[in-house]
């Protein structure tokens, strides 16, 4: 844990925006472009071996930025740009044959940086620039449909796409607003089985910015970058209600890669800059990256437990493996701690609140709170510390009727304010 090693040389040319994707034994990378021109060749890389094997030659052409998937038996690859067209074809690749097919001609052309998710019966892309258009491509019979349009008139600036087991959500930067095209956009989720779409509730949290997502089985995860800071989100789908809980340490670097590693959010910024997030706590911990110059667009794989980099603008030609910090076991009291009764100044201050528990034991309110929204409105929510700093608690509302809420004379400062409980155990 924490180490982070050099990848053996791949027999590929340096390049970027390539298609790359992990099939439990091996990375696949393919196509992809460098400063001259596009590629249409391919390598697999086993980490356990740490060597690397070259494709057999594909029915397409070259092309970057194509959408991937692995089906557990196949990598199926469609669309890309090549001679500055998005392209309509795609092909299936095994590797345990080293063969190739063509696949059927989708109905929609692959504009923007497409993207695909799996969803154990089907491939479903996403494409567009100026308007988002997506389809569904069935492997066993060959075929593709149609899917109904994206609502709200989301651009493909910079689209991302993940699947949650039962839903496909994506994220688009802006929407279609007229002649500016400057309107905030947000997060769709796609269910196959109604063969429908639905937008998830606005987190407010600058919509605008280059959001990257993950799912822990239980949450969607998003975290929304602008020049000063990043914020991960949580995302109830039972409540329909995200929760700030996390920012960074520093100011962030661009982020190329976010993954769920199982147990936390590992944010990789494209260089030497690694961050765990702990959904449940909101603490954040650094993990060695390595030394290596900033990459944009390299091949980047979550294999089982490492990070697989490779490539990367400027037509780099090296990767490294990433093995994450293994994370903290987290054991949180279960104790009631009391706010002492006293005219206190507020944690937001940026002093130290006490709370007292039993048998003399005492803890102090975070002075750095992370909000939780709640129907559009911001409702305190801190961490409760002990005096070296260490998570011991939540120091929350409480849990208020919906009528109360959603009512138009609620004002969360003053309901707040008369809490006076704190329960550990996250």
């Amino acid at each position: 844990p924490g180490e982070v090693r050099s990848m053996a040389p791949s027999p590929l040319e340096g390049r970027s925006t390539m298609a790359s994707v992990w099939t439990g034994r091996e990375m696949i990378v393919w196509g992809g472009e460098a400063s001259e021109r596009a590629f249409a060749d391919g390598a697999a890389y086993d980490p356990t071996t740490d060597t690397w094997r070259t494709l057999a030659p594909s029915p397409l052409s070259a092309r970057n930025a194509p959408a991937v998937v692995w089906t557990g038996d196949e990598v199926l690859l469609w669309g890309g740009h090549g001679a500055g067209v998005g392209a309509r074809d795609g092909a299936a690749y095994n590797p345990a044959t080293d063969t190739w097919r063509p696949i059927a001609d989708a109905p929609i052309t692959s504009d923007g940086l497409p993207q695909a998710v799996w969803t154990g019966d089907e491939m479903v892309v996403i494409a567009g620039f100026n308007s988002v258009t997506a389809a569904a491509y069935d492997p066993r019979a060959d075929t593709w449909r149609t899917l109904p349009p994206v609502p709200g008139q989301p651009l493909g600036h910079e689209m991302r796409a993940i699947w949650t087991g039962t839903q496909m959500i994506i994220r688009a930067a802006y929407r279609n607003a007229g002649p500016s095209m400057d309107m905030p956009g947000g997060l769709f989720a796609y269910t196959p089985e109604e063969d429908r779409w639905n937008e998830l509730p606005s987190s407010t949290r600058n919509e605008e910015f280059l959001t990257n997502l993950a799912f822990t089985g239980d949450y969607l995860l998003r975290v929304t970058q602008n020049p000063a800071t990043a914020v991960v989100t949580r995302y109830d789908f039972d409540t329909e209600t995200w929760v700030g809980i996390a920012t960074w340490p520093h100011d962030p670097t661009p982020l190329e890669t976010s993954v769920w590693t199982g147990d936390q959010l590992l944010l990789w910024g494209g260089g030497s800059d690694a961050v765990l997030v702990d959904p449940e706590t909101g603490t954040v911990t650094e993990t060695p990256a390595g030394d290596g110059p900033n990459r944009v667009y390299p091949a980047a794989v979550w294999a089982d437990g490492i990070l697989l980099i490779w490539g990367g603008w400027q037509d780099m030609n090296d990767g490294l493996l990433l093995r994450p910090l293994t994370p903290a076991p987290t054991n949180t009291p279960n104790t009631t701690f009391t706010v002492p009764q006293g005219d206190q100044p507020a944690a937001t201050d940026g002093k130290r609140v006490r709370v007292d528990g039993p048998d003399g034991v005492r803890a102090y309110l975070d002075p750095t709170p992370g909000p939780v929204e709640v129907n559009g409105r911001l409702l305190p929510i801190q961490r409760v510390i002990d005096g070296d700093g260490n998570l011991v608690g939540y120091f929350a509302c409480t849990f208020l009727p919906p009528d109360v809420v959603e009512g138009p004379d609620f004002d969360p400062d003053s309901a707040c304010a008369t809490v006076t409980t704190m329960q550990g155990g996250g």
